[in-house]
């Protein structure tokens, strides 16, 4: 590349071309790195848009049930609001990204009781007939394997204070157990 511009530049019609040194864009310099908590915001939040949206049309693929009504559809519309450019590039100001984090705040809401509404109608179809004591339903929502940690705040007393210690985890595809450990929580 440097070489092509050195040989441009040596020809007669751009040879006599002044050259610019230094900064061009004197108007709203490092707005494009402006900002980036909020375009990570926005970023989390289309992650949520697109997973709660494939989670709410599995159970119509299983046949379970009918194909649910699009319901993020305005969450999308208020998510690419956030898109303009103003707003995305990090030249408005200071109350308008309040306003636009509320905004993306009330979509990743949407996105989550979706989600939600959708992994429950799931795990209502989870044949739990075998469990013993207690049950914990953990969905992978990527079309591929993963190893992840699962973390569950242990509020229902699964630790024992209130019935029998829960000491591991039966794989309900498999019915191997999977490791568990209980740390102390952060709050």
């Amino acid at each position: 590349l440097d070489r092509f511009f050195r040989a441009a530049l040596a020809q007669a019609p751009l040879a006599s071309l002044p050259v610019v040194t230094g900064e061009i864009q004197y108007h709203n310099r490092g707005c494009y790195s402006a900002h980036g908590n909020f375009k990570q915001q926005v970023r989390q939040a289309e992650q949520r848009l697109l997973t709660a949206e494939s989670l709410t049309l599995l159970p119509a693929l299983s046949g379970s049930c009918g194909i649910a009504p699009p319901a993020l559809g305005e969450a999308w519309e208020t998510l690419l609001t956030c898109h303009f450019h103003d707003v995305i590039a990090g030249t408005c100001i200071m109350g308008c990204y309040t306003d636009a984090q509320a905004m993306v705040g009330h979509v990743t809401h949407q996105a989550d009781v979706q989600q939600t509404q959708a992994l429950t109608r799931l795990a209502q179809e989870v044949d739990t007939s075998w469990f013993g004591y207690a049950g914990l339903f953990v969905f992978n929502p990527l079309p591929r394997e993963r190893v992840v940690l699962v973390a569950l705040d242990g509020f229902t007393a699964v630790d024992g204070a209130c019935g029998p210690r829960v000491t591991h985890i039966r794989d309900a595809q498999t019915k191997s157990l999977l490791p568990l450990q209980w740390v102390q929580a952060d709050a």
